[in-house]
């Protein structure tokens, strides 16, 4: 460090007013546009660099002078007082609740806006709709359980097993054939009559109903029809209707939400569309 004094000409310790006079002083004199001697460039480098390291290590100690002393004497605290770590780590732990606090109120905020937004206007108004389509869905398959069901009915006078398309089929001499699972394949006998059953509004296939000359009567259910677990299916349904009554800002509320507005219409427009329900519906109410 003191050869760099010693280039710009000063004692060593020099304060940074003093530095920045000699070396202004010195750039008048060495600058190579004013000075024309052949050691004027070599020399205005060399006080150049100089004057960059003095400066660098004075501004280097100053800054870590004012980060000791932001430290020591913060905002708000008179100087010449020295804070314990104790007060210290309980000034910290309240800046963090007092920032705990801001974010919490700016979640409920954001969260009250987003609920407000879902209850109101035209998304509002669809989810609403949706949720009526499902109740009135629900209704018509709670009522339809009890209504007599609709048959296509099979006189059988053979059965043959297809082992290269793996087909049971039964033949009728009223109504031409039909693919049967192999447990109603087994079970049916020449003459038996073979009854297809579907539900009465919605034509959803119930199962197989085989009437033996012997008078005995029996039915296998289509595992997959949802009058099964009767009246599980249709209460489901029920569900989105809770809506109606059901509005606050809970996560109960917004999965409700989303069912009704994504899954069930989804659900709906299968049933009714897909598996042309609405269509043996409407024929059903006589439109």
């Amino acid at each position: 460090m003191r050869q760099y004094f010693q280039i710009l000409g000063l004692p060593n310790g020099s304060s940074v007013p003093e530095i920045k006079k000699r070396y202004r002083e010195l750039v008048l004199r060495y600058h190579p546009d004013v000075n024309k001697s052949d050691s004027a460039h070599e020399d205005f480098i060399r006080i150049k660099l100089a004057y960059e390291k003095l400066m660098g290590d004075h501004l280097g100690v100053e800054n870590l002078y004012a980060q000791y002393q932001a430290k020591k004497n913060p905002p708000g605290r008179t100087q010449g007082y020295e804070e314990s770590d104790t007060e210290y780590k309980e000034r910290m732990r309240e800046r963090a609740r007092q920032f705990a606090r801001e974010r919490y109120k700016e979640a409920r905020e954001t969260e009250l806006r987003v609920f407000r937004w879902l209850t109101k206007g035209v998304i509002w108004k669809l989810v609403r709709f949706c949720a009526g389509v499902s109740v009135l869905f629900a209704l018509i398959t709670l009522f339809e359980f009890w209504l007599p069901p609709h048959q296509d009915t099979y006189q059988i006078s053979s059965k043959v097993y297809y082992e290269y398309f793996q087909r049971n089929t039964l033949f009728s001499d009223n109504a031409g054939s039909v693919d049967v699972p192999e447990l109603v394949f087994i079970k049916v006998a020449k003459s038996d009559v073979v009854n297809l059953e579907y539900s009465a509004m919605s034509k959803e296939f119930l199962g197989y109903r085989i009437s033996k000359k012997s008078g005995e009567d029996i039915f296998i259910p289509n595992r997959f029809n949802f009058f099964l677990a009767y009246p599980l299916f249709p209460l489901l349904f029920f569900v989105p209707g809770m809506l109606f009554y059901f509005q606050k800002n809970e996560v109960s509320f917004y999965l409700l939400y989303f069912v009704s507005l994504v899954a069930y219409p989804a659900l709906l427009i299968h049933f009714m569309f897909r598996e042309q329900k609405l269509k043996f519906i409407l024929e059903f109410v006589g439109f």
